[in-house]
């Protein structure tokens, strides 16, 4: 009786997996969608999803709190949006998830100080704190304003109209690296 359970557990087991295989066979690898971030934002050769992974683990055995529910609330957003798109996210995608919570925190945390709110502002603000440790070190001003000029000179840009050229080479270049609301500004006073 029990090896025909067995027998009956192992075959129910290798179709669970075989499902599983094809599941994952239909979703395109992190491979098919290299660029810049899948490749700079390795960890050691760890990829962003597998740090944060290993980080989630690590504050729970800290029993770091504040991290736990800001990397919690950070894979349940990249898995929202995985289901979303029905794809696996890249690394440069994990990183716009990522930036695009460090924009909803900041914004939040305006809203709480207008309300007088230290005590959310303050969680908030050590979310916003977490996530930024995900993001690549910033461009320097001086540096964004030669590249802004490189671009242009590249470009050929003369006028507002050339506007969202270079813009977009901007973003291609910085990659999540500068807030474009800023770069937008320079680019604006240079092209007059």
């Amino acid at each position: 009786m029990k090896s025909l359970l067995r027998c009956a557990n192992e075959q129910v087991q290798q179709q669970k997996n075989a499902r599983k295989k094809e599941r994952l066979d239909k979703i395109p690898g992190v491979l098919a969608h290299t660029n810049f971030f899948s490749i700079s934002f390795k960890f050691f050769g760890v990829s962003l999803r597998e740090q944060i992974s290993t980080d989630i683990k690590e504050s729970m055995r800290s029993k770091d709190n504040a991290r736990l529910d800001a990397l919690r609330l950070l894979k349940s957003a990249i898995q929202k949006r995985e289901i979303d798109e029905r794809t696996e996210l890249s690394d440069g995608d994990i990183l716009s998830v990522i930036q695009k919570m460090i924009k909803q925190g900041s914004d939040a945390i305006g809203q709480f100080q207008k309300g007088n709110r230290t005590d959310l502002v303050n969680k908030e603000l050590a979310m916003v704190r977490i996530l930024e440790s995900y993001t690549p070190q910033p461009l320097k001003e001086e540096q964004l304003k030669q590249l802004i000029d490189e671009i242009i000179k590249n470009t050929k840009a003369v006028s507002l109209k050339d506007m969202g050229k270079v813009m977009n080479q901007i973003k291609e270049k910085t990659a999540g690296r500068v807030n474009m609301s800023v770069v937008s500004s320079l680019v604006k006073s240079k092209l007059k």
